[in-house]
Formats: structure tokens, sequence, C-alpha cells
């Protein structure tokens, strides 16, 4: 059974009337100093959960939404959070710089941040900062791969990616940008990936996820959705999957035929949504796996 989204402010704490609802436990937090000092923008996130929590401390889920890389809003997230609290999960959402001069390499180092943030603070909450998964859709999912595969990001943080739970895609085109941008046939999307990425090759290779995959290196699991006929999308994602099992992790592509770019994500935490179980599933293997690899 879905939950119920309350709004709790900040300040109030919760009621035990409130058991029953989705409470936005923390709102438009700073992740940063720099954040801080800024009106808007800049990592920040919002923290859904229970106000009255019982149990054990609960993983966490992190989503990054997408915009292309210069648009989208933290808020922006339908049915998710009540979806993943009712799964026993805390769901916070992300924002990152969107206006230029911000890069995307500046967007991931936002997403580390909100990790680092969630790791330091979600026992507060009633969280678990030791267990936190990246769900990124669209330009979210190449900032997910982006912390899950460059280690620099997280490195800041004294953390690393395999100490993140796991990673979710949904339907991302960005993970090799040179080849992407090369492949781009409509004027438009070259222009998209141009204003985010810019024209040198060498920082075009640098802001992709798979220059960082590389045997030696340990990786969180990755599950990565790619959608309907988009050969784009499908074509950057089994090539990441690819050289992560090569490197020595784990992925695994799932295509969703009667899914669009659009649906998928929207519909995600709807009842009877197929991936949204499947998200679900893989969330809760993980979990089992590492309890396992820790009870050894």
């Amino acid at each position: 059974m879905l939950l119920a989204l309350a709004v709790l402010p900040a300040s109030a704490p919760p009621t035990p009337a409130a058991e029953d609802s989705v409470w936005l436990l923390a709102g438009d937090v700073a992740c940063t100093a720099e954040a801080a000092e800024s009106e808007r923008g800049g990592a920040r996130l919002d923290l859904y959960g229970l106000a009255n929590p019982v149990g054990p401390p609960r993983p966490v889920v992190l989503f990054i939404h997408g915009g292309g890389w210069r648009n989208g809003d933290k808020a922006h997230i339908g049915a998710k959070p009540a979806a993943f609290v009712s799964g026993g999960y805390l769901f916070a959402s992300a924002g990152y710089r969107l206006a230029a001069p911000a890069t995307p390499r500046d967007q991931g180092a936002d997403v580390a941040a909100a990790v680092a943030w969630l790791h330091e603070h979600a026992r507060e909450h009633g969280g678990d900062g030791n267990s936190i998964f990246l769900v990124g859709h669209s330009a979210g999912a190449h900032l997910a791969a982006l912390v899950g595969t460059d280690e620099r990001l997280l490195a800041r943080h004294g953390l690393a990616p395999a100490d993140l739970g796991g990673v979710v895609l949904l339907d991302g085109a960005g993970y090799d940008v040179p080849r992407q941008m090369a492949a781009a046939r409509l004027p438009r999307m070259k222009e998209l990936y141009r204003d985010a990425f810019g024209d040198d090759p060498a920082a075009q290779r640098d802001a992709s996820p798979i220059t960082h995959v590389a045997p030696g290196k340990r990786y969180p699991p990755f599950l990565i959705f790619h959608v309907g006929q988009r050969v784009d999308s499908r074509q950057q994602s089994e090539a990441l999957a690819g050289l992560l099992r090569a490197a020595g992790g784990e992925a695994t592509t799932v295509h969703e035929p009667d899914k669009n770019h659009l649906t998928l994500n929207r519909e995600l935490g709807t009842a009877g949504d197929g991936p949204t179980a499947k998200v679900l599933e893989f969330l809760a293997a993980c979990r089992a796996s590492r309890a396992a690899s820790a009870g050894r």
C-alpha cells in the first residue's frame, strides 16, 4: 500500500498522528557552504520519510532529476517518495547547479555533496547513512553514473563509489559524451549536449562515466534502463554495462519497450508499475548481498 504524502515544516516536530503519512523531514537543505550562501541552486536536497519511524535505520534512496543539465527541479518527484518510503527507505531528492558556467562535472560534485550530507546526517532522520542508493533520470542518470564511477567526486568527502549501495539509471544517453554528440542527428540534440559539455574533447571525455571505468577499481552494482526504440539510450546503456562487467563489476540492463523517456520517470512509484517493482527488487538484492558479505 502506498502512503499519502504530507509536508512537515522543518522546524515542526512530527506528531503521532502522522505515522501513516510520508513527511518532508528536511526541506531545501544546503549540503555545502557555497549552497548555504546562495538563495537557490547548488548542492541542496529534500528528505522524505515517516514522521515516527520504528525499527532499524532505513537505507536511503537519493533521486537525481533530469532536464538536459540546464532545467529541472528536485521537487518534481511524483509518486516516488510514497513508493520508496512504503518500501522501507528514506527518499531524498537532490538539486544541483543548472545555470552556466556550471558544468556537468560541477553538477556531479553537487550530487556527491548530497551523498556526503546523507552519509553524515541520515541517522538524525531515522536513516542509514552507510546504505545510500542513487537513482537518476536522463541527465540525472548521467550524473548518477558519473558519481558512481569517478572516484574523485566522492573522495573529496572521504567516500568512494563502492560505498554506495547501488546505482539505478533511468534512460540516460550521456555515458559516452563524445560518441553521443557525434551520433546526434537532430540539431536540437547537438545543441543540448554542446551547451552542457562544450566543445573541448578532453572535457567531454572527463565528463563521460565510461572514461572512469577500469579494472582494479570497485564499483557499486548498476541497474540500467533504456526504453522503447531509443537507439542511443540502448547503445550507451549496453556500452556502460559491458565495461562495468569487464572491469569486474555488476551491471544489468533492462529494456522497457512500452515506456518512453518521459513515462519511465513519470510513472516510477505508481501502483502496478513494472520498472518500480524491478528497482525495488534490485535495491533489496543489493542490500542482501552487502549484508551477506559483511557477515562473512
